[in-house]
């Protein structure tokens, strides 16, 4: 199994998502600094940010955006090394 998969997933205000991925790792990811355009567009609505859903490890939104596992494991592990 990918270490990157997302076991739980908690939005927080400002948007920030509390991660605990299948490895074990756990910390929180701020997203307030990805661009809201194109099809991010609609994830700088604080309201909609916040129906964030999670789907086989991946978290998604009802507009059919989401954001790489990956991506944010490793931001995760940054924030943790540090």
């Amino acid at each position: 199994m990918a270490p990157w998969k997302i076991l739980r997933m908690n939005v927080l205000p400002n948007y920030r998502l509390e991660l605990t991925f299948v490895d074990g790792s756990h910390g929180i990811v701020d997203l307030s600094d990805i661009p809201f355009t194109g099809v991010f567009e609609p994830l700088e609505k604080p309201d909609y940010f916040a129906q964030a859903t999670l789907e086989n490890g991946v978290i998604t939104w009802q507009c059919g955006v989401d954001i790489a596992p990956d991506m944010l494991h490793e931001k995760v592990n940054a924030t943790l090394s540090v």
